[in-house]
């Protein structure tokens, strides 16, 4: 059985190319996965209280009524052409559009908090699932894929609305366009990899399997 040509590269996927490679014994290759775990989701957390103790310290200072949200792009005059829309990231800002009262200041903490608990409750929760399709071995390279895809996504939110949105909401500043772009395309990004990866994955099981089957 011969793979589609979007498989026979590995670098078409990260995760692929970090948690399968060749020439490393599994032993390495789960502690690097382990070690890249532990190193991005504690990033992620301590980013996550340093920002909250410092809205923590500035809250008592804050007016009753603030501006808590900012405008999204959707609302954003609209433009047309490729040129239009770079100079949109790189140049334009993101007003505050909504006043409410200062304690939906810790809305981006609520949201950022259930994706980090995601973090760390999916895994555990996939790894119980019986899943014939897959080896244990591969199953177990799955979990780890996955594991450090929402830790990236985790980080991400964590410095998107607990870092660059809080801190502009706390100085009533509008945000950079950039900012958003940057959160959007990152997110997607890792979860595109690893819908990648578990393709890539489930192919070498089943390339594995007709192998065995032809023997």
């Amino acid at each position: 059985m011969r793979k589609p040509k979007i498989f026979e590269n590995q670098n078409n996927s990260l995760l692929y190319r970090f948690l399968t490679s060749p020439g490393k014994d599994s032993d390495t290759v789960r502690h690097q996965a382990l070690l890249a775990h532990r190193i991005i989701s504690s990033s992620a957390r301590v980013t996550f209280l340093i920002c909250l103790v410092v809205t923590l310290c500035f809250y008592p200072h804050i007016p009753a009524e603030t501006g808590v949200h900012f405008i999204g792009l959707k609302y954003m005059p609209e433009i047309h052409g490729f040129s239009e829309n770079i100079h949109r990231i790189l140049h334009e800002y993101q007003e505050i559009d909504v006043i409410a009262a200062k304690v939906w200041l810790f809305y981006p903490y609520v949201i950022t908090g259930l994706v980090l608990l995601a973090g760390m409750l999916l895994p555990r929760l996939a790894s119980r699932l019986n899943n014939k399709r897959f080896s244990e071995n591969a199953k177990s390279i799955l979990i780890d894929g996955l594991k450090l895809t929402l830790d990236i996504v985790g980080l991400v939110y964590t410095l998107y609305f607990c870092g660059v949105w809080t801190v502009q909401i706390l100085r009533q500043q509008p945000m950079r366009v950039l900012f958003t772009f940057l959160f959007v395309t990152l997110t997607f990004l890792a979860f595109m990899d690893m819908i990648l990866f578990t393709v890539m994955l489930y192919a070498d099981e089943r390339k594995k399997h007709m192998d065995q089957f032809d023997q």
